[in-house]
């Protein structure tokens, strides 16, 4: 058993959600380095690997102590560790948690890049990553909700005209069905011909709008439930 179970770790990667970085005074790059070489990489090839990981993730603050980085910098650092290393299984916990906008968009790139040779277990509650970087996605609530590939599950219980009308500003859209979220106004038409007349009739009252595909997300957004 104790054999077996070595022998599981050298083949997973694991980031938790609330994982720290302990010692402060180490920089991202001797973290990744250290890291590399506790998972058996003799010296040199965890020196290339942990200055590869710094290339991919971009990070620029390589040689800055930990102590002195955003949460947001600690956060990118660690899942360029965690990342760093070949597996064949990552299970990756909320990983873009802290991380802005484009920092998230560079790792979506990266995961997509390592489903070619690996598994990943991503957990979010970002469910445009999940629609982005997923090949299976599978919705929870103490049970499993939904399962299937992002397109199947649009596909499968969202309207069948799937284009929306995403408002920058409040405007009257008459009876169309709208939800809200945050300070943006989400308007789903039921065909073209609906999409045409509310966009001319938006263009011109000079309300700033954007067309989008229905996503996940919109299961949200329109009340979905499994009942």
């Amino acid at each position: 058993m104790g054999k077996g179970s070595t022998e599981i770790r050298k083949r997973i990667s694991l980031l938790p959600q609330e994982v720290k970085a302990h010692f402060y005074t180490l920089t991202p790059f001797e973290y990744i380095y250290h890291y590399l070489r506790m998972r058996g990489l003799k010296r040199q090839e965890a020196k290339e690997k942990a200055r590869e990981a710094i290339r991919e993730f971009n990070i620029s603050y390589a040689d800055k102590p930990m102590v002195e980085l955003s949460g947001g910098m600690v956060r990118k650092a660690l899942v360029a560790m965690v990342l760093s290393f070949d597996a064949e299984l990552y299970f990756l916990d909320e990983p873009t948690v802290g991380l802005d906008p484009s920092a998230r968009f560079e790792l979506w790139q990266i995961l997509r890049e390592k489903t070619k040779s690996s598994t990943i277990f991503l957990t979010s509650h970002y469910i445009d990553e999940v629609s982005k970087v997923c090949d299976e996605v599978i919705l929870l609530d103490k049970r499993i909700l939904l399962q299937g590939e992002p397109e199947d599950i649009v596909k499968h219980y969202l309207p069948r005209f799937r284009k929306k009308v995403v408002l920058f500003e409040y405007a009257d859209v008459g009876e169309y069905a709208v939800k809200k979220a945050g300070k943006y106004t989400f308007v789903y038409p039921e065909s073209e011909r609906e999409l045409e007349e509310l966009t001319e009739s938006l263009i011109s009252r000079g309300v700033p709008f954007k067309i989008e595909e229905l996503t996940i997300e919109d299961l949200f957004l329109l009340g979905w439930s499994d009942d």
